[in-house]
């Protein structure tokens, strides 16, 4: 379980109260998350294909690789928060 810390709770908060919907993040300059994703254990050999797979699909694993090599931005349009994570 991912531990939030006092700003992500605060966020978390405000979209709840009210009743924001969140989109699927948005990654700029994905590819610069290449070297970090190839670190994990077992994907020395992966490549961008394996990448886009991996954060195209929700898991919390996603969501802590994200939140590690990456800073996180959100934008919001009508009643949608985007989360938007940049690694650079």
């Amino acid at each position: 379980m991912m531990s939030f810390g006092i700003v992500d709770r605060a966020i978390y908060f405000v979209i709840k109260t009210l009743n924001m919907k969140v989109s699927v993040p948005n990654i700029i300059n994905c590819s610069q998350l290449l070297p970090a994703f190839r670190a994990l254990p077992g994907n020395a050999d992966k490549g961008a294909e394996d990448l886009y797979r991996f954060l195209t699909t929700p898991s919390g694993e996603r969501d802590a690789f994200l939140k590690r090599n990456g800073r996180c931005s959100f934008q919001y349009q009508n009643n949608i928060t985007i989360p938007v994570y940049d690694p650079s």
